[in-house]
């Protein structure tokens, strides 16, 4: 028989799964899109769209709030919203220090993050999670609070939350993170979401918190913030971004299963190739180096190259160019004199991969390709050197492939 906390964590799966399954479905038939509940945009503009959410449903009276991943996103929505609160007359501008530098005063909302049964109203008893408004505050740095309820309006008794208590378990209530948001629910919840980062499980918690609306605001990377030699990300809708975020998971898992994924994992395609690719790389690395060596450099300029932090990115896009069937050496030849020295040139290791790369992409492609490794890796035109078992795994299962063609795109 199962005990009862492993049927608790066998029901609380199957509910997961099956909202999980219902978020799926909503993102992919365009539930939440048609409701204008997806948002997206750059980190600035979904921290500023989820605010002015988040200040709208409150003015209307809804019990709402604002979730992020992290700590600091939540400290920084937190003093946001007391500051304007304070400006607006709605709290006490003095305050009782808290642990993450913000501060709560008389009419804050406050949410306690300990379980501590000896703080009690005599019917209940304070709980991680549980949220508050501050009746009064005390010199000692204790809080008087009462529970929140509908529309995020006290009701009950008051109780005195302990200065010890405030200063270590207490935060202010506007904004939380995703962890600290279960068990709470809520009219509506703004939630911001990485998903380069989030995984489906935090994604379940920030959008079932709601009785009455989940909002998602989905940041989407800014290509500003790209350096110029590096590509661009793939632009990605919102549902995509979501899709992504639905195929990770950061669930617990057994020690069976662990085992297993990583058998599996290890013995993937990807890694098998990616390993191979790897050892390929290293195999160019000398030949490059003896390549760039010989190039008709401008004077000071081979030394740059060299010591460039882009080396690697050149090496990269002279395999490249010679995986697409031209000439390694004569491109050197057209394209290093024209790179010029002085402290005030952009690098010169990056500027000359960006050229080799536009050659690449502009001049026909060579006659004379590569075999590739799964239709997508160049063999290497040095031989691969002698590896420990572990890594020559990959070039023992790679390399026959090539000759059957089971590998091929």
């Amino acid at each position: 028989m199962r005990s009862d906390k492993t049927a608790r964590n066998y029901h609380a799966g199957l509910c997961l799964a099956a909202t999980l399954h219902w978020l799926t479905s909503a993102f992919s038939n365009t539930a939440y899109e048609n409701h204008g509940r997806l948002h997206d945009g750059g980190l600035d503009t979904m921290l500023d769209a989820l605010y002015d959410a988040w200040q709208t449903d409150r003015a209307a009276g809804r019990s709402t709030l604002m979730i992020a991943a992290n700590g600091e996103a939540v400290s920084e929505l937190n003093q946001r919203a007391r500051t304007d609160l304070i400006e607006a007359g709605r709290v006490e501008a003095d305050g009782v220090p808290l642990h993450d530098g913000t501060a709560a005063g008389v009419r804050d909302l406050v949410v306690t993050r300990r379980n501590e049964r000896r703080l009690s109203t005599g019917w209940s008893w304070v709980k991680n999670g549980d949220r508050w408004q501050v009746t009064r505050r005390f010199e000692d740095g204790s809080l008087a609070v009462r529970r929140l309820g509908k529309g995020d309006r006290p009701h009950g008794k008051a109780l005195v939350l302990t200065a010890s208590y405030v200063s270590e378990e207490v935060e202010l209530g506007y904004a939380s993170t995703v962890h600290r948001a279960q068990g709470m629910t809520v009219d509506t919840v703004h939630a911001l979401i990485d998903p380069l980062k989030a995984a489906r499980e935090l994604l379940y918690v920030a959008l079932t918190r709601g009785r009455l609306s989940n909002h998602a605001y989905v940041i989407q990377p800014d290509p500003h913030e790209v350096e110029p030699h590096l590509d661009q990300p793939d632009e990605m809708t919102r549902i995509e971004q979501l899709a992504r975020v639905l195929a990770r998971s950061d669930a617990d898992l057994a020690a069976t299963e662990t085992l297993k994924l990583e058998v599996d994992r290890h013995a993937s395609l990807p890694v098998l190739l990616a390993e191979y690719d790897l050892l390929a790389h290293e195999a160019q690395t000398d030949r490059w180096a003896a390549l760039l060596d010989v190039a008709p450099f401008s004077e000071n300029v081979a030394d740059d190259v060299f010591t460039s932090p882009y080396y690697e990115h050149l090496e990269g896009a002279l395999a490249r160019h010679e995986a697409a069937g031209h000439d390694v050496t004569t491109t050197l030849a057209a394209l290093a004199p024209m790179i010029a020295p002085g402290e005030d040139q952009a690098d010169p290791a990056a500027v000359l991969a960006k050229r080799v790369d536009h050659a690449t992409t502009s001049l026909a492609g060579g006659r004379t390709r590569p075999r590739r490794v799964g239709g997508l890796i160049p063999t290497p035109a040095e031989p691969i050197p002698d590896s420990p078992r572990h890594v020559r795994r990959a070039v023992c299962w790679c390399q026959p492939a090539l000759s059957t063609g089971s590998l091929r795109a």
